[in-house]
């Protein structure tokens, strides 16, 4: 009779343990697995990659792992002072040493005074990821903390939320290696200043852009060729005109994403032929284009309907060689029974809330029944309303699939 081999955890080589430390909070590590035996005491003390979340290590906890973990073998770091006795140089003063190995920052809510702090014992790191989430009134320096983090020579992606006015004040240096930005609240000029000064820049994401007249920023017919995906989210009506002026500078464009918040008035957005000539003139190697725009069928005082909209999207361009489907349906609840909402499939949604009344599609490429047809949804926030759910039947539960994408910033 043959028995199998029993594995212990402890037995496993030390990589994959520490690969699956990975995957744990520094507290789980230290507290936990440190104190099983001898095997994993050795284990932990030899890891070096721990990623430390401030807001959730309790006040107790931070003086005994502070004596425990070598500040060099820390890689990530998550600040925010939530309470007024926790200021960010208590937090810090637990550390002998400066982090000489972090590689990660994020940054939440923070005054001058602890920016300054930071700023003191982070600038010879060798960041390659900078966030900050700053929702305070009367931080007057987080834009010069900004371009100073810009400086270092590694940083690689940022991320920064911050108001209109805090944005338009970063001074960006004439030539950073930056290939990953995520920014909100900024205007044309500055997607400009960000695009002309990152010539590695790869994906490039607005989350809230009022793309006021990005045609008269442009000074010149340079390209960015490094840029092969953007996403925009956008405010204010916008025009096929000030797409077709950005478009005109990134030639290379793999993923583009459009996301209209408000109603549009310019009818080429909401006709395929007029974006079918703009792909092929501007970006011929897009592969994948996701678009969502609110219309108002009043303006086009019954000449023009959801079904004539969506038979410009059928085309062989649109079906058979980029294999793109459009949808249309009413318009939400919150806006009136007139709006109309022309959309690609799968549609991003940063926040999704489900059963939802706002799709109700009435039309599609596909030429199906589109009672039948199943809507998916790309979001990085999902609400569910348990109740509700439960009194809906079945049949239109599943008509929605909803994926859920991770998204690394403030909860």
């Amino acid at each position: 009779m043959s028995t199998k081999a029993q594995v212990h955890f402890q037995l496993l080589p030390v990589e994959l343990v520490h690969k699956i430390f990975d995957y744990l909070n520094a507290e789980a590590i230290v507290f936990s697995m440190r104190l099983v035996c001898k095997q994993l005491y050795s284990i932990v003390n030899a890891y070096n990659r721990y990623e430390l979340d401030f807001r959730y290590i309790s006040k107790s906890d931070l003086p005994l792992l502070a004596r425990i973990i070598d500040p060099d073998a820390i890689i990530s770091l998550k600040l925010s002072k939530t309470e007024k006795e926790r200021s960010i140089r208590s937090l810090l003063k637990h550390f002998r040493t400066d982090f000489t190995r972090l590689q990660s920052l994020a940054l939440f809510n923070l005054y001058d005074r602890d920016l300054k702090i930071i700023q003191n014992r982070i600038m010879k790191c060798p960041l390659k990821t900078f966030s900050i989430f700053n929702e305070l009134w009367n931080v007057r320096k987080t834009e010069a903390y900004i371009s100073n983090i810009l400086l270092h020579k590694d940083l690689s992606k940022i991320e920064v939320k911050l108001d209109y006015d805090s944005i338009t004040l970063i001074d960006w240096p004439m030539s950073c290696g930056l290939k990953h930005v995520i920014i909100n609240n900024c205007s044309s000029a500055t997607i400009y200043t960000i695009l002309n000064h990152s010539p590695n820049l790869g994906t490039l994401v607005i989350t809230d852009n009022y793309f006021e007249n990005f045609e008269e920023t442009i000074t010149n017919d340079k390209q960015f060729n490094s840029v092969i995906s953007l996403s925009l989210a956008i405010s204010a009506n916008i025009a096929m005109e000030n797409i077709r002026s950005l478009l005109s500078c990134l030639p290379c464009l793999a993923h583009l994403r459009l996301i209209s918040k408000t109603l549009s008035s310019d009818d080429s957005l909401f006709d395929g032929s007029e974006w079918e000539d703009l792909i092929t003139a501007k970006v011929t190697l897009l592969k994948k284009f996701e678009f969502s725009f609110f219309g108002d069928l009043s303006a086009y005082n019954g000449s023009v309907t959801p079904k004539s909209m969506i038979n410009s999207f059928q085309t062989l361009f649109w079906l058979q060689t980029k294999q793109w489907i459009v949808k249309c349906e009413d318009g939400p609840d919150n806006l009136q029974s007139w709006t109309f909402h022309i959309y690609s499939i799968p549609i991003f949604i940063d926040e999704f809330h489900y059963p939802s009344p706002v799709f109700r599609v009435v039309h599609s490429t596909l030429n199906t029944d589109v009672r039948c047809e199943k809507v998916t949804v790309d979001t990085n926030r999902l609400i569910l309303y348990l109740t509700k759910m439960m009194s809906e039947s079945t049949l239109e539960l599943v008509s929605t699939i909803v994926r859920v994408q991770y998204c690394d910033s403030e909860s």
